[in-house]
């Protein structure tokens, strides 16, 4: 695992490179959207015994998450909303839990890496930052939450232009974690 996290960050050093010296623009594009897929497959694919927490994910999706037959058991259920309903889906359609952190990665990644070169003048330099701090927790353990705060970083590129796009992802996020729907907040109490 050691070595995969310093090839990455190595790659990603690389590509940044590349970009500073403006190398071309349409492969510029090319290799972020295979990094992007690089980082979704990694995670996705990470050894299931990686952490505690897929062992607390691979349990509560074959012993407790329903299929859409046993919906009135997701009533009751103390997971988010969202995470239990995607779930649910993989559980119905008989695909297994690496199915799940397959599209928790790919949600999360695309939304990051989107948001990314939708903000930064060097996205190869986001890529890093978010790599470095951020990613080998929220898609290798956190998955709820990786996905909550890449909607919330998401959200953030709508909060000047677009305030009913920035509210409805911070809805949608509360579904993976609810604690993003502390991000309202301090919306409260300025003028919007």
């Amino acid at each position: 695992m050691k070595i995969l996290i310093l090839i990455t960050v190595l790659l990603n050093i690389i590509f940044l490179f590349y970009e500073i010296l403006e190398y071309k623009q349409n492969k510029q594009n090319l290799i972020y959207f295979l990094f992007s897929c690089f980082l979704i497959f990694q995670a996705a694919f990470r050894p299931i015994s990686s952490n505690d927490d897929n062992a607390v994910y691979i349990r509560v999706f074959k012993e407790i998450i329903p299929t859409f037959k046993n919906y009135s058991i997701f009533k009751s259920y103390f997971f988010e909303k969202g995470y239990v309903f995607l779930n649910m889906i993989v559980k119905t359609i008989d695909l297994d839990i690496r199915t799940v952190f397959l599209v928790m990665s790919f949600m999360s990644i695309t939304i990051i890496s989107y948001s990314i070169n939708k903000i930064c003048k060097y996205k190869f330099l986001g890529v890093y930052v978010y790599i470095t701090n951020f990613y080998y927790i929220n898609d290798f353990i956190i998955i709820r939450s990786g996905v909550a705060i890449a909607l919330l970083f998401l959200a953030m590129t709508y909060i000047e232009r677009e305030k009913i796009k920035f509210f409805i992802i911070i809805v949608i996020a509360s579904t993976f974690h609810k604690t993003s729907i502390l991000v309202l907040i301090p919306f409260i109490f300025i003028k919007f």
